[in-house]
């Protein structure tokens, strides 16, 4: 975070005796945090050109030069890397689905509809996708890694209902790897065949639950168990007519 320093001097530097005054320090009053709203700006970009008077001279043929363009982050799109790094910060950090993010971008002078921003983050997705093919084969190197799966609700899905469930798998790094790494990976079901794919490259041990799709993980897979799904057994174990006993020793 930025700090920026303010120093409130005297609107005139004279003692009540009119003798000037010299600085001698100063003092530390308050702190204060500041908020500056976002805002929208459109830039139109231009190249230059330029023009070869002698070489027009020597051979009669005009020789135009135009300074090179960087390429647009989505072709023919207003979009800058800016304003898609900002929707899906909103969308996959924040959780504000991008109905809601329309109306505060339109208070902040643009008409986005929601065909437009899924199209964007759609081709930003594909741009990136060889940094997570990447990532998945540095984490399928490993010799420790964690999973789970959990499931979410995907609106407007071919051939489900906004209700049904669908699941997101997740494996990550160990909190003592010194380069964290947490991929998610999309799935319709919750099939144990999608286990295999998601650790097809991975010969390490595995921590997860005891969720029986892990089964068919290959043999190079070791799993090892979780505390926390250990500790539900014995509480489970613990419930007698609804209500947790628990035995006191005697003194």
């Amino acid at each position: 975070m930025a700090v920026k320093e303010t120093i409130i001097d005297l609107t005139g530097q004279q003692c009540d005796q009119g003798h000037k005054l010299t600085s001698v320090g100063k003092k530390f009053v308050r702190e204060e945090l500041h908020f500056i709203p976002a805002k929208l700006y459109r830039e139109r970009i231009y190249t230059r050109t330029y023009k070869c008077l002698e070489c027009e001279l020597e051979d009669g043929i005009a020789h135009l030069i135009q300074a090179h363009t960087p390429a647009a982050l989505i072709p023919h799109s207003l979009a800058p890397a800016s304003v898609v790094a900002e929707i899906i910060c909103q969308k996959f950090i924040l959780g504000t689905p991008l109905y809601r993010q329309l109306p505060n971008w339109k208070r902040l002078g643009i008409a986005l509809s929601e065909a437009t921003a899924t199209n964007w983050i759609i081709k930003s997705s594909q741009m990136v996708a060889p940094i997570y093919d990447l990532l998945w084969q540095a984490i399928s190197a490993q010799r420790y890694l964690q999973g789970a799966e959990t499931p979410i609700q995907v609106l407007r899905e071919s051939g489900k209902a906004a209700t049904a469930k669908s699941y997101m798998w997740v494996a990550r790094t160990v909190k003592q790897c010194p380069q964290q790494i947490i991929l998610y990976a999309y799935s319709k079901t919750r099939s144990g065949t999608f286990a295999p794919k998601l650790y097809q490259n991975f010969t390490g041990i595995l921590q997860c639950d005891g969720y029986a799709g892990y089964n068919l993980l290959a043999n190079s897979v070791t799993r090892v168990g979780c505390w926390a799904h250990v500790r539900r057994k014995f509480y489970d174990a613990a419930q007698v007519n609804g209500k947790t006993v628990v035995s006191v020793p005697q003194a």
